[in-house]
């Protein structure tokens, strides 16, 4: 998550200015001609950073899982070389196989965790292909995203 903090600290400042402006004029909460009056420029703002902190996780995940494949691939024993080699086939890209079944390979699908960064995943991909109704907290976002990561960067 290279850029993650930095992403994080953006957003806040952006929303610290969106709020401070908003509060300069209280008679119009920085509506987006033709929208709906709950989605203001704040709203906006927040989903767009969602989309980029998500994309930062799932960097994390995509990197993690290819040191998974090539430790497989490199096994000495070949059932583990094997089981690897058809999970993900050689002429397979890593964004081919589904967010979630990579995530599966590096964390329990039982774990709380997981189901939270499928949800978060769910939710991005929503906003990403216009969707942007839907509540979102970004600071939880964030805690559950930084929970997930840790869980990861724990995998030997």
């Amino acid at each position: 998550m290279k850029y993650f903090d930095v992403i994080e600290a953006s957003y806040l400042a952006t929303d610290i200015a969106l709020s401070e402006r908003q509060a300069a004029d209280e008679s119009s909460p920085l509506e987006i001609d033709g929208s709906p009056p709950a989605v203001t420029a704040q709203y906006v703002n927040e989903r767009a950073y969602f989309v980029l902190l998500v994309a930062q996780f799932e960097d994390l995940v995509n990197n993690a899982v290819n040191v998974q494949i090539d430790r497989g691939r490199e096994a000495s024993d070949w059932r583990t070389r094997e089981l690897w080699g058809a999970v993900v086939p050689r002429t397979k890209r890593i964004q081919d196989i589904p967010f979630k079944l990579r995530l599966a390979l590096l964390i329990d699908r039982q774990r709380v965790e997981y189901r939270d960064a499928c949800g978060l995943y769910d939710a991005r991909n929503l906003i990403a292909h216009g969707v942007l109704d839907g509540p979102l907290s970004i600071q939880t976002a964030i805690n559950q995203l930084r929970a997930v990561a840790s869980l990861i960067q724990e995998v030997p």
